[in-house]
């Protein structure tokens, strides 16, 4: 279901599963991200991203699973470098994020590169991943039962997003509708 503009609409979480927050001060967590490769490779093909940017497909089945062991969680849609800082700041923590570790589809490396980008700079700033990035102890990865890639880690520090691995800038950006 869309709003009259086209964004999506989701639905109220089912009984029984609370609602997770996009905030929480567990600096002892690591830092995952639910995403399937194919997932967003089908998002940068042509035809198909274009459905797909028409029609996302929300994670709720997996957001539902990951309930009860995450400390926060949220969507990626706007670039997990934007995303991030959201998190970070609401939480009050800071973010250590590994840009080699992001998950993607192995034609992401050469289409960056193509660009001048390290692949991890394009997979951080693309924006429109509808993937789910969460904080949870690493003793409960296995638990949880969905895939998890980790992708860095929390920290006490100024809420902060920094980002290592190749092309590594703290300043980068994802989407932003308001510039």
């Amino acid at each position: 279901r869309a709003d009259p503009i086209g964004s999506p609409v989701y639905p109220e979480p089912p009984d029984g599963v609370s609602e997770i927050e996009e905030s929480y001060r567990d600096v002892h967590d690591n830092l995952y991200m639910a995403s399937e490769p194919e997932r967003r490779e089908d998002f940068r093909r042509a035809i198909e991203s274009i459905e797909r940017h028409r029609r996302p497909l929300p994670r709720l089945v997996e957001g539902q699973a990951l309930a009860p062991f995450v400390h926060a969680m949220m969507d990626v849609s706007d670039g997990i470098a934007t995303d991030l800082r959201r998190l970070a700041r609401r939480s009050g923590v800071q973010l250590h994020v590994d840009l080699d570790a992001l998950p993607m589809h192995d034609d992401t490396p050469p289409i960056a590169r193509a660009l001048g980008l390290a692949p991890g700079v394009l997979a951080a700033t693309g924006g429109e991943d509808y993937e789910l990035v969460m904080a949870l102890a690493a003793a409960d990865v296995e638990r949880c039962g969905i895939p998890l890639t980790v992708i860095g880690r929390v920290a006490e520090g100024p809420a902060s997003v920094r980002f290592t691995g190749e092309g590594a800038n703290d300043a980068l950006r994802g989407w932003d509708h308001l510039t």
